[in-house]
């Protein structure tokens, strides 16, 4: 049984209460550090001096460096998911409530703590402390749950049956970064306003909904 499986509270002695609070603020410091510093810059002994424990403490609960900066990253994007199916909870047709989400997905992409979270992990790419990996299972593959999970509401309420579901919410997530956050990730356009990210949402979900909306050939 795994330690944090929701299905199976653990024991809420004092121990584990301890172990909790310092592993959430490792977590918290982490968050800060990389959104002040950028995720090759920020400092684990800064994160480690905030937060309290020791590298030890973080080879225990995360298992490296990297492993910390994706549960902080995980966080972030978990956060941001669960306020951005909220806000498309009160739809009740399909096509404001994904104009909803994506408008919501990329303004959370192009916040700088986001750029400077992608711009560090690219730029780390060939390294071999596993920042990669740990980035794209905690984080990237995250949202593609949460946007998956969203488009399973809407089966047969305007999106077909026959579509995998996890497979079209990867390419979403890759269609909403095209263009806007491309450019802004390479530094080549200031930060859209809200017009242009609206704008970008409403193109990207007509877009999507003609290949995965009913009455939509079959791939």
């Amino acid at each position: 049984m795994a330690a944090d499986d929701p299905t199976h509270p653990q024991p809420t002695n004092g121990k584990h209460r301890a172990a909790d609070a310092r592993k959430a603020a490792l977590i918290h410091h982490a968050r800060e550090q990389v959104a002040m510093h950028g995720i090759q810059n920020a400092s684990l002994n800064d994160i480690i001096r905030l937060a309290g424990g020791s590298k030890a403490t973080v080879v225990k609960y995360f298992g490296n460096k990297a492993g910390l900066f994706a549960a902080a990253m995980a966080a972030t994007a978990r956060e941001t998911m669960a306020g951005l199916t909220l806000d498309t909870g009160g739809e009740d047709r399909l096509e404001p409530a994904l104009h909803s989400l994506l408008r919501g997905l990329l303004t959370f992409y192009l916040r700088p703590d986001s750029l400077a979270v992608y711009r560090g992990v690219v730029a780390s790419a060939d390294a071999s402390d596993g920042l990669g990996d740990s980035f794209y299972r905690e984080a990237h593959l995250l949202v593609v749950e949460e946007v998956a999970t969203f488009l399973s509401k809407w089966v047969g309420r305007g999106i077909r049956a026959d579509i995998d579901l996890h497979d079209s919410a990867g390419r979403l997530t890759h269609m909403i970064r095209s263009d806007l956050y491309e450019r802004r990730l390479l530094g080549l356009i200031p930060l859209p306003d809200e017009t242009a990210i609206a704008r970008q949402a409403r193109i990207t979900t007509a877009l999507f909904l003609k290949g995965v909306g009913k009455g939509a050939a079959p791939a």
